[in-house]
């Protein structure tokens, strides 16, 4: 009896609750639900169907694989344009999950946030009393000169109703201004000004840039000093103008939209306004004081500013997703190719005629495979590995890749001797430098002309003072990088290295910011100094000096055979394969059973956990990296729970993956770079069983 009064009690706590709330048992049976929960987590086996789409969602998995174990938990999930708060709470062999939607909580406390930090900012910096109050009149802030007059601490008034102050709820001299900010009702209270066509002592003391507008025709019968100081006009000139003229195109029309409201005297209105040349950027305060409008303005320039890198950065993050994810898919391409031709080469010796055309396309597969790594490098998904670098050979390697920078209407001239030495820099950080140059030598040539770029061994016997700096005594690779464009103006010069610092800010095709900054952080990374030489409508030079270094003859890399070394594994050795990528899984089990192997194919992790479950003398599991579902980290670990002494290869086009892991040594797998050629997959095979 008293388990079911209890059991009662419980539904109609529930019931009574506004947020979502479920039932389940361990064995996923639905135990009770109220409404609300019926129709967002629905009444299905999977309580979390409503939230599943044909995207991978990481957070989602967790939740599920949470309640599946019956663990405690709590998380967010996105669906559609909604946010919910999802928690997880065992109770008595069963599960309580509570869904709250906090979509519109979080809309309003952002929308919140940003006004009140609007609104604190203004309150502070102004000269006159103001206090800000919620809907019950209470005081949530006053600025310094209300508490100065008032002979008060901010402590002392915080949370006290303002009438008890003034009391009456209309204090006489007072402008009590109900508002919104988000959904929250708040009341904002400003001293009057003596505002008057010309300006009173009041307004010409204020900080901040501050106009007395007509309100039928737009024009300025006041201002302050700091209005003419921010516009940089004489007062005279400003008296009497056309308040519009001082905005651009899309200010004029934020002012033309707003003036019904303004009209209306709805005087807490707040707008942001960039000025005619747009370089400053202003929030506007509007109030209505007697038959005019009053303007006060805050400058938001610095704010705008890091608003449009943030952009800028977010456009340079996708491109860097997208550039990743391309050459990641390219790269499984390269890895059949490289595969098969190996395959190929094993039927033909080098007198076959066919034999060279097969070379030819492995020789073209692993220059792809080359361009694939830059772009990884330029998308951030590789580290920087320096190493030591023929100049003569790189840039003769690079010479394609610039001359289609510059075209169609330029062209480049290189002049680059032989056996110069060498340089330490990752190649793909070379190509970054030099391409940089390359794209501004195009800019700065609209019309067309020649970049040249020459490269000489400099020995510095003496030190020297170069770029604002000093160059020590030393052997230098000396690059020279000339253009005959516009040249760079001098006031623009100092800043060119800075990052975020665009010339190309107000044209159609926004610059970065970035190309120059990193420049010249890869060259002062390596040792090395960059300087710059520029003169208006004649061109730019920037030389570079970068330490010199004599070539590692013990470096060289030993030419690889033609047809690859395959060995016979010493016994029937059982190996399952996990690749979603169906070219990839061919080619390497025709190469492995051709060799002995007993080749299990899987298309993702669940065949594969499956496969070695149901096979319990598997040896080596080889995976890929990213596959849908669960990715190759996470099958390995499944795989050694079944089986610890399964060894495992992990394939992947990135290789940062494996840098991220070194920290936890000893790895769980080995890791083999894509693409790759068959006889290092046979050796890495070789050696991980041998361990």
């Amino acid at each position: 009896m008293f388990k079911k009064r209890r059991r009662y009690l419980y539904k109609q706590i529930l019931a009574a609750d506004d947020r979502a709330c479920q039932v389940r048992s361990f064995d996923n049976r639905l135990l009770y639900t109220n409404p609300k929960a019926a129709s967002i987590l629905g009444l299905q086996t999977d309580p979390f169907i409503n939230f599943r789409n044909d995207k991978e969602n990481q957070t989602l998995e967790e939740l599920t694989d949470a309640y599946q174990n019956h663990l405690s938990f709590q998380t967010l999930i996105k669906k559609d344009q909604n946010i919910y708060d999802i928690r997880l709470i065992p109770i008595d062999k069963a599960i309580l999950i509570i869904v709250n939607d906090k979509t519109a909580t979080n809309q309003t406390y952002q929308v919140l946030e940003t006004q009140l930090d609007v609104l604190s900012e203004m309150i502070r910096q102004m000269t006159v009393p103001i206090f800000l109050a919620d809907h019950q009149e209470n005081i949530l802030y006053a600025n310094p000169i209300f508490l100065q007059q008032s002979y008060l601490e901010l402590p002392q008034i915080i949370g006290k109703n303002y009438i008890s102050i003034f009391h009456t709820k209309n204090p006489n001299g007072w402008d009590i201004i109900p508002m919104k900010a988000g959904d929250e009702n708040l009341i904002l209270g400003i001293k009057k000004l003596k505002l008057a066509e010309q300006v009173s002592s009041d307004v010409d003391n204020l900080p901040v840039p501050a106009a007395i507008i007509d309100i039928q025709n737009w024009k300025i019968l006041g201002i302050n000093r700091a209005f003419s100081t921010t516009f940089d006009k004489d007062p005279v000139d400003l008296i009497g103008m056309d308040f519009m003229k001082l905005w651009n195109t899309e200010s004029q029309k934020i002012l033309h939209d707003i003036y019904p409201q303004l009209t209306l005297k709805k005087n807490n209105l707040t707008r942001d306004l960039t000025t005619l040349s747009s370089e400053y950027h202003f929030r506007a305060m509007w109030g209505y004081q007697d038959e005019h409008l009053v303007c006060f303005l805050f400058d938001i320039t610095p704010r705008k500013k890091l608003e449009l890198q943030l952009i800028q950065d977010q456009k340079m993050q996708a491109l860097g997703q997208l550039t990743g994810g391309i050459a990641h898919d390219f790269n499984n391409i390269l890895t059949a190719i490289i595969g098969f031709s190996d395959l190929l080469l094993q039927k033909y010796t080098p007198e076959d005629p066919s034999f060279s055309d097969i070379m030819q396309i492995k020789g073209n597969a692993q220059k792809a495979a080359s361009l694939v790594g830059r772009l990884l490098t330029f998308s951030r998904k590789t580290p920087i590995q320096t190493k030591l670098i023929s100049v003569h050979d790189a840039l003769v390697d690079l010479t394609p890749l610039l001359q289609r920078s510059l075209a169609p209407i330029s062209s480049l001239k290189l002049d680059a001797k032989k056996n110069l030495g060498c340089i330490r820099l990752d190649p793909n950080q070379l190509t970054q430098i030099l391409l940089n140059l390359s794209v501004n030598a195009k800019d700065a040539m609209p019309k067309g002309g020649i970049l040249k770029i020459s490269v000489n061994r400099e020995q510095v016997k003496k030190s020297r003072n170069f770029a604002n700096t000093v160059l020590p005594s030393g052997d230098y690779i000396k690059i020279v990088a000339s253009d005959n464009g516009e040249g760079i103006p001098t006031d623009i010069l100092p800043h060119i290295f800075e990052p975020f610092f665009s010339t190309k800010e107000k044209s159609q095709e926004s610059g970065t910011g970035l190309g120059l900054s990193t420049v010249y952080g890869i060259i002062t990374s390596a040792g090395g100094f960059i300087g710059v030489d520029s003169e208006p409508n004649v061109g730019t030079t920037f030389t570079i000096f970068l330490p010199r270094f004599e070539e590692d003859k013990s470096a060289l890399k030993i030419p690889q055979k033609s047809i690859p070394h395959i060995f016979l594994p010493n016994k029937n050795n059982k190996i399952v394969l996990a690749d979603d990528e169906d070219g990839i899984r061919l080619v390497i089990k025709r190469a492995l059973t051709v060799k002995g192997f007993d080749v299990i194919e899987c298309q993702n992790a669940t065949q594969a956990i499956t496969a070695i479950q149901e096979n319990s003398d598997v040896q080596l599991l080889i995976t890929d990296m990213v596959m849908p579902g669960m990715d190759g980290e996470h099958l390995i670990q499944a795989a050694k729970a079944l089986n610890n002494n399964i060894k495992a290869i992990l394939m992947s086009g990135y290789s940062h993956e494996f840098e991220r892991h070194t920290a936890n040594a000893p790895l769980p797998f080995t890791f083999l770079t894509k693409p790759f050629a068959l006889d290092e997959l046979l050796s890495t095979i070789q050696k991980v069983l041998k361990d």
